[in-house]
């Protein structure tokens, strides 16, 4: 009567589910991780995290992380140099 249709999409179904997407990724670096290191793969999740966030995706040619905060993260090797960014300088 209002016209208004509705659309479905598989909630497990990889295409559609950004979450699902990330574990694909995921899932592989835990599982090479985890045959590296089997008893501290779960303390180290957050620098596989990182490396997802700052690889940059092949289709957008930018990070995710660019793309949710408009900059990308300083890495260990950036605070290492001291290299400042544009953002990081106070405004006067």
């Amino acid at each position: 009567m209002l016209g208004i249709e509705q659309n479905l999409t598989a909630n497990y179904h990889s295409q559609s589910n950004t979450t699902e997407r990330v574990n694909r990724t995921l899932k592989p670096l835990i599982a090479i991780y985890a045959q590296q290191r089997p008893n501290s793969w779960d303390k180290e999740i957050q620098k596989l995290a990182f490396a997802i966030r700052t690889a940059v995706n092949d289709t957008t040619g930018e990070t995710p992380a660019f793309m949710v905060f408009g900059r990308d993260p300083r890495g260990p090797l950036d605070l290492l140099i001291g290299e400042t960014t544009e953002e990081a300088q106070p405004d006067n």
